[in-house]
């Protein structure tokens, strides 16, 4: 796996786990063809006489297009703080596997909100989502 292929992958594994579970097979395809395009993008700019680090910095950026709001990130922050003996006790990839059955049951309110990448925090998703949480765990 190429630099780029790599910071995307770490990318995925530490903010959409929830992606990566969802997407299965395809995954190695989504990786490269993001690095693919990466690469390009990164010769371009340099080609273009983009200073090497500015054009590192753009192209990471570019990777993380529609990608900058992350679900599992939102639920991981309001499991952290509001039930964090949830989680306290759970192995790392326990609590992931914790965080993406949360994910995928609020899913239905996650669509009814912008989380696109100029999401802005919205104390109604907040609530809508605790909301979820709670009923999740009542099962």
């Amino acid at each position: 796996m190429g630099f780029f292929a790599e910071t995307f992958h770490k990318f995925l594994i530490d903010n959409h786990p929830d992606i990566l579970s969802n997407i299965g097979d395809a995954l190695d395809d989504y990786i490269q063809n993001k690095s693919d395009d990466a690469g390009n993008y990164y010769e371009k700019l340099v080609k273009s006489g983009t200073q090497p680090g500015f054009a590192l910095d753009a192209t990471i950026a570019m990777m993380k297009e529609g990608l900058l709001f992350s679900k599992y990130n939102e639920i991981n922050e309001i499991v952290k703080e509001f039930y964090p003996e949830l989680i306290d006790n759970l192995s790392h990839d326990e609590k992931v596997s914790f965080i993406v059955k949360i994910v995928n049951v609020c899913e239905d309110i996650f669509e009814r909100y912008d989380t696109s990448d100029s999401f802005i925090d919205n104390d109604h998703l907040l609530a809508e989502l605790i909301g979820c949480i709670e009923l999740f765990l009542k099962r």
